[in-house]
């Protein structure tokens, strides 16, 4: 699971919660990966701040950087507002996604997780779907994308990309 600044907590700990009960049945190892071994915040963004000044938000600590971490099975992306980040907020992680891609058994992202994928250039001429709210925003970054608005998730090849957000 790759966390970044912003990650929206049930992108993350959803899936990671059924993960859990998988467990107790299969063997699963958790490798959650950033920038750093630093905590990472829900809602610790520099670009943006609480408009009412509210500090709540969740954090994670991370297993690896995106330089330690293992050969990896499958590779999950959260959305969230840290998926918006201004400049070069992100470059790290769409990075690590496009040198790892060739190399999982699966890519899983998460609502707006599919633009960072998209922006990584591993979804050219897939078809996939994101956060209806905010497809005008997401899908200009994968202009080389097939994207499937009507759709809640898509499986393309190895791809899986889900939106729990309807139209």
């Amino acid at each position: 699971m790759i966390v970044f600044p912003g990650f929206q907590a049930l992108d993350v700990f959803g899936p990671l919660d059924a993960l859990n009960v998988l467990a107790f049945t299969t063997k699963i190892n958790l490798t959650v990966i950033a920038d750093t071994l630093d905590p990472v915040s829900t809602n610790k963004v520099s670009w943006t701040n609480s408009s009412v000044g509210a500090t709540f938000g969740e954090t994670i600590l991370p297993s690896h950087t995106y330089a330690t971490a293992p050969p990896l099975d499958v590779l999950m992306i959260p959305g969230g507002l840290g998926t918006r980040a201004p400049g070069t907020g992100l470059d790290t992680t769409i990075a690590f996604i496009k040198a790892r891609y060739p190399t999982v058994k699966y890519l899983i992202s998460v609502c707006t997780g599919a633009g960072v994928v998209a922006r990584a250039g591993v979804l050219d001429g897939k078809c996939a779907t994101t956060n209806k709210l905010a497809w005008a925003t997401t899908t200009p970054w994968g202009p080389k994308v097939k994207w499937v608005a009507e759709a809640r998730w898509v499986q393309d090849g190895n791809v899986c990309k889900f939106c729990s957000i309807p139209r």
